[in-house]
């Protein structure tokens, strides 16, 4: 044979074994663990089990060699089939390796060196990984994923109004995925309603220079709740 050496398979890989060969060779006699496996007129072996192989060749003028010496052929252990959760917006596996090569609905989306990702769309996220004997593990089970279901409840501070103080147009944004600006209604300090901008969007721009200066609460529906904000008008 014309290697020696040990063989190192991952699990479910196959190997070659090509026998040395002469013009006048017409038959190989393939043995695995000293045990004759099958006689074909090919001279190379396609190995998956971890064995010891040997070969023995038949020529023309039905003379045989003698059996080759062995050559062994082992397997890595079958890397883990990695297993996923989420914490906040982090998608994890806890199998160990050096490469991951992560999937969104079954598509290719990543491939990183550690065990993480961050979620950004909503989907089905599976990963393979490589261990360091370069086998690839299984495919995880996929684990869905949303990133809205991981949003912090909304709170008034998520209102924002610039710039202030104001000349002519405000913007007022919500920053938050699941807002909705329903109207704006704007105040005077001495409690008169002025005028009401309806919308149904998480921004919105206000033309503010018909105003007089001074200072104003704007009284904002997002989501069926009013919450009021203070701008000041130059």
């Amino acid at each position: 044979m014309k290697d020696s050496i040990s063989k190192m398979l991952c699990s479910g890989d196959s190997l070659n074994l090509e026998s040395c060969n002469s013009n006048t060779t017409i038959l190989y006699f393939w043995y695995k663990n000293n045990t004759l496996n099958f006689a074909t007129s090919d001279s190379t072996y396609n190995v998956k089990d971890a064995a010891y192989y040997s070969v023995q060749w038949l020529d023309t003028l039905g003379c045989y060699s003698l059996v080759s010496d062995s050559i062994f052929v082992s397997t890595y252990p079958q890397p883990i089939t990695p297993i996923l959760s989420a914490e906040r917006d982090t998608i994890c596996t806890n199998a160990v390796g050096n490469l991951y090569y992560w999937f969104l609905d079954t598509k290719p989306l990543d491939t990183t060196t550690t065990p993480c990702i961050v979620g950004k769309t909503k989907g089905n996220y599976s990963v393979f990984m490589v261990d360091t004997n370069g086998c690839n593990s299984a495919n995880s089970k996929p684990l869905f994923f949303d990133p809205l279901s991981i949003q912090d409840p909304f709170n008034e501070q998520m209102i924002v109004i610039s710039p202030q103080p104001a000349k002519d147009i405000i913007r007022i944004e919500c920053h938050h995925l699941n807002c909705k600006i329903e109207s704006v209604q704007v105040y005077n300090f001495q409690g008169q309603s002025i005028t009401i901008y309806p919308l149904k969007l998480n921004e919105m721009t206000m033309n503010v220079s018909p105003l007089i200066p001074g200072k104003y609460v704007l009284k904002i529906k997002i989501n069926g709740k009013e919450y009021s904000k203070l701008i000041v008008k130059e």
